[in-house]
């Protein structure tokens, strides 16, 4: 399960993760299982999302195109998950990218109870096991602040009925987008921080907390660069960098000689 709110970059982020696995590329320092990639895109037009990953393949430098058969309609069918099942258990893809997840429930009446939720992903999850098929399904999360998979648009039977949920944000302290996965036999991992460079490329930036203190360190030493002679004191009102972190921040710096304090 892929969740985000609108504009942070969802199926962006899902479209990196079919090119690398069509190619064969490492993804986020992970290796892929190349296979064949399909995409069901039921709110895009064919004709925009063809032209978006032709740009992103070219963006990876691949000469060929990979695997990837793509099934755009912005059309509402009746019985979809049906028909795109068929297409699975015929083809037998490695990944399959639904998107968004919504448009394939279409028996789903009420998204907030947690077992009309889990009998409408019972379908879905039996396919992926059947087929043998990874099944990435793009979902939105809630209006709200809510952390963790609580964030997940709707009930929590969503999250409750995948293996894995990815969790993208926008940080707007650091400007970066952040990940968290939340899976049942993996480790709590770090937030990993990542943005998308001019080519919708997906750009690993590290942890959002070295992010975050490395920017506080661009910042620190461009205002200090602007106002030579500036007291701690003015520091603390001007630079913007929080307090708690403005101390450590100022004694890292100066035993790494890359400012003076007098």
């Amino acid at each position: 399960l892929l969740v985000a709110k609108q504009k942070v970059g969802k199926s962006t982020f899902a479209a990196n993760i079919a090119v690398a696995v069509a190619a064969g590329l490492p993804f986020l320092g992970h290796k892929t299982h190349q296979g064949t990639v399909h995409i069901y895109s039921l709110e895009v037009h064919r004709a925009f999302i063809r032209e978006q990953y032709r740009k992103l393949i070219a963006a990876y430098g691949l000469t060929s195109a990979p695997d990837i058969m793509i099934h755009a309609s912005t059309r509402i069918f009746d019985n979809a998950l049906e028909t795109i099942a068929d297409i699975i258990m015929e083809q037998k893809p490695c990944l399959v990218i639904l998107d968004p997840l919504a448009k394939v429930l279409d028996k789903l009446v009420d998204a907030n109870s947690y077992l009309e939720v889990y009998r409408a992903m019972r379908p879905v999850i039996q396919l992926a096991e059947e087929s043998n098929t990874h099944i990435l399904c793009i979902h939105h999360s809630n209006k709200g602040v809510s952390e963790g998979t609580d964030s997940v648009m709707g009930s929590v039977g969503f999250a409750a009925s995948v293996d894995l949920t990815m969790m993208l944000r926008r940080d707007r302290e650091a400007n970066i987008r952040t990940l968290d996965i939340e899976a049942r036999l993996l480790p709590e991992s770090d937030t990993i921080a990542f943005d998308f460079d001019d080519n919708r490329m997906v750009e690993e930036l590290g942890s959002r907390d070295t992010v975050i203190k490395l920017g506080a360190e661009q910042r620190l030493l461009a205002h200090i660069g602007a106002n030579p002679g500036i007291s701690m004191a003015e520091l603390k009102l001007s630079s913007g960098i929080p307090h708690d972190m403005l101390g450590p921040l100022i004694f890292r710096l100066v035993n790494a000689f890359k400012i003076q304090q007098d």
